[in-house]
């Protein structure tokens, strides 16, 4: 079996580095995967090629543990920032201000996040 892959490792690192910096318009989402209801996740996204991609994620586990990735912090031993295009529709993901996200990205508790 052939694995073919539309970017190189490098393209990659370039997208994620540049993305955030860019003027590209923000989405906000909140919501949690069907794989993994005992996390709520939230994501900043901005669109590259007719889709969504995280430039910052956020999990918080039941547990109240909490996870943040982001171009800076792309991964540790817990976890690491979505690198596949999102796709909001297939999570049920509502959207969030920018106002909303910010504040919970900001409060390092997450303490911002219902469900």
């Amino acid at each position: 079996m052939r694995w073919e892959c539309r970017w190189s490792v490098t393209s990659v690192v370039q997208r994620f580095a540049h993305w955030p910096r860019s003027d590209r318009e923000r989405y906000h989402w909140r919501g949690r995967h069907p794989e993994f209801p005992e996390v709520v996740f939230l994501f900043e996204t901005v669109i590259d090629d007719g889709e969504h991609w995280a430039i910052r994620h956020l999990e918080r586990h039941t547990s109240g543990r909490v996870l943040r990735y982001w171009w800076e912090h792309l991964e540790d031993r817990d976890g690491f920032l979505a690198e596949g295009a999102l796709r909001p529709e297939e999570w049920g993901l509502e959207r969030l201000t920018e106002a909303e996200f910010a504040a919970t990205w900001a409060s390092g508790t997450a303490s911002g996040i219902v469900s």
